[in-house]
């Protein structure tokens, strides 16, 4: 803890590894936090698919990524 912090001060920072597409396709960390405040077309939030099921592993979909450049499930 730094010099000076109170721990009651310090925030909980939660990273998730995924899949992203900026332009170019990568494999990272992002903060939840972040991704909570991202805003898609018309202003809409980033969601979850509760339905979603994997039938390859993270790689798989990153590869997809680069080729399509997008995000193909």
């Amino acid at each position: 803890m730094p010099h000076g912090s109170s721990p009651s001060l310090q925030q909980t920072v939660i990273s998730c590894l995924g899949s992203a597409t900026h332009g170019c396709s990568e494999l990272g960390y992002a903060s939840l936090c972040e991704i909570s405040a991202l805003r898609g077309r018309f202003g809409l939030l980033v969601e979850r698919d509760h339905h979603f099921r994997a039938d390859k592993p993270l790689s798989g979909y990153a590869d997809a990524a680069r080729i399509h450049g997008r995000i193909v499930a």
